[in-house]
């Protein structure tokens, strides 16, 4: 079980008291941490419950907030697609994963030694999953009772704020949340590839500057792009958020552009030293070149080891993660 000063800030994070404190230390437990610990329960099935609690929670919200009944029965200010796009944003991946980042409560949670070196706590899917787990948990508490699940989690997901923004007129499309991120770091146009099949569209969806690729499929041509870049759109933020927590500085470039590799599963990066101009007092100017799938970067220093740090640092740069 987690230890009670852990679970105290995640009580009083929250904004509950857990009667079963087992079912919240549940929650913060992978099934990675499992494995190495049998003895201790992991918060899959809790990530079910809570997926599940979640969108019936906003929807009743949603229902609160848009429909009335009248004589003539349920009427409502907006329509199925309407209710059907904020539904969707707000039990959305990247959403939830926000939400979990301004708790801060990731901190505690509970997995295996690969896990910790990999960092994947900073994740966008690990973050929905801790997030949804915590739900589940809140909902099994309560005994089950939807309203006062919804008391507790409706203010985490800041619900009444975000729909005052958005009025209802929530639309989410990720197409242009591809071209935002490759506009917000200044990479070219995302490159679809669409074509028709016999029970369909396939379309795939690539940023070439994160040698990010994937297929969607849709009934028509604009569904598969939809779906292609959707999926996109979350492994770049998934790739974002790896590093959300890590300074990256010109000391530890080396050895983040070589984690980022890892986790791309792609090749590592290659140095070459192209220059040495050595000056009047035998002092040097080492220019490396550091190269990462076709794309290169120059880095410059008194040693060779400090060029290379240069060299790595403007990769990172450039792949945009360096804040």
């Amino acid at each position: 079980m987690l230890k009670k000063e852990a679970l105290a800030t995640i009580e009083q994070t929250i904004g509950y008291q857990f009667k079963d404190k087992q079912l919240i230390s549940q929650a913060f437990t992978r099934s990675s941490y499992h494995y190495e610990h049998p003895e201790e329960q992991s918060n899959e099935v809790m990530e079910f419950v809570g997926d599940s609690v979640l969108s019936l929670l906003v929807v009743d919200n949603l229902l609160d907030r848009y429909t009335g009944k009248d004589g003539s029965g349920l009427y409502s200010c907006l329509n199925e697609g309407d209710f059907s796009s904020i539904r969707s944003f707000m039990v959305n991946k990247s959403f939830l994963a926000k939400k979990m980042r301004k708790l801060d409560l990731h901190q505690f949670l509970r997995m295996s030694i690969g896990d910790e070196k990999q960092g994947i706590e900073n994740s966008i899917s690990v973050l929905e999953d801790l997030f949804e787990s915590i739900v589940g948990a809140i909902y099994l508490d309560v005994g089950r009772n939807l309203n006062k699940t919804k008391k507790i989690v409706l203010p985490l997901l800041e619900i009444e704020s975000e729909l005052d923004e958005y009025d209802g007129k929530i639309k989410i499309s990720y197409k242009n949340l591809v071209q935002e991120w490759c506009d917000k770091y200044g990479y070219s146009k995302p490159v679809y590839n669409t074509y028709q099949t016999q029970d369909g569209f396939i379309s795939t969806c690539y940023v070439r500057e994160q040698n990010v690729k994937e297929e969607g499929w849709g009934n028509n041509r604009k569904e598969a792009e939809k779906a292609a870049a959707e999926i996109v759109y979350l492994k770049l933020e998934d790739i974002e958020s790896s590093f959300a927590s890590v300074d990256i500085s010109f000391e530890n470039a080396i050895n983040m552009l070589q984690e980022y590799c890892q986790n791309k599963d792609i090749p590592k990066p290659e140095y070459k030293t192209i220059k040495d101009v050595v000056f009047d007092d035998n002092s040097h100017e080492f220019t490396v070149r550091c190269t990462l799938n076709g794309r290169h970067t120059e880095g410059k220093g008194e040693r060779v080891k400090e060029a290379k740090k240069d060299a790595a640092y403007n990769m990172l740069d450039y792949l945009g993660l360096v804040k």
